[in-house]
């Protein structure tokens, strides 16, 4: 993977968000996510591109001390599952990749208690969140 990252990194596809994809995040990801979770996952995009395409989670998150990952679907107020993304959850749960659904919600507060507030940071150890590929902006 690393040799294929160096010889097309750059060559538009519509697989790969090159913006988002580093060096250092394909070193994480190579670190946290089994091979055998790649191949079945390529091998599911690629068994019918056009029905798989979209739908898996938002965002990913590794722990590369510990050599694990967990995928991230977020739905906001008011925002349900997909069919797609259903599909892709019960894919993710048949082959043990862990995965959850984050429903976020917020309360309306005012900005001198939210300049105040803590920073967003993985309170469980793990790296910052990174967007999954075909993952949407927050």
């Amino acid at each position: 993977m690393r040799q294929r990252f160096h010889a097309k990194h750059g060559i538009q596809s519509p697989f790969v968000a090159w913006g988002a994809l580093d060096e250092t995040t394909l070193e994480l990801a190579l670190t946290c996510l089994p091979a055998r979770h790649l191949r079945l996952w390529f091998e599911r995009l690629l068994g019918d591109i056009r029905a798989n395409r979209a739908g898996m989670p938002d965002l990913i998150q590794f722990w590369p001390g510990e050599a694990r990952y967990r995928m991230i679907e977020v739905k906001g107020p008011g925002d349900r599952l997909q069919d797609n993304q259903k599909r892709w959850l019960a894919f993710c749960a048949e082959h043990a990749m862990p995965v959850s659904v984050c429903y976020v919600s917020w309360e309306e507060q005012s900005l001198d208690a939210a300049a105040s507030g803590p920073d967003a940071t993985a309170e469980d150890g793990g790296v910052p969140l990174a967007r999954a590929p075909g993952g949407r902006s927050a």
